[in-house]
């Protein structure tokens, strides 16, 4: 299985406990839905359809935007 890019579409049996809703990622970030979809849309945070209406993000994928931001300050 090779690398996902950003707006790939997942089939139903990959949601693994690795990837969270949107509004699962604010929750575990403590931050808004919509900040999540500003850093998708800007490129920072890459996401992954599930269906067409729900995207997924990984976990990881959350830490590593939060180590960034940290370093940069």
């Amino acid at each position: 299985m090779g690398t996902r890019k950003t707006g790939e579409v997942l089939n139903p049996g990959d949601a693994l406990s690795g990837h969270l809703t949107l509004q699962q990622g604010a929750a575990y970030l403590n931050c808004s839905v919509q900040t999540l979809k500003r850093r998708i849309e800007d490129g920072n945070l890459p996401c992954y359809w599930l269906d067409q209406r729900t995207r997924l993000v990984k976990r990881a994928d959350l830490d590593t935007l939060v180590i960034r931001r940290i370093v940069r300050r």
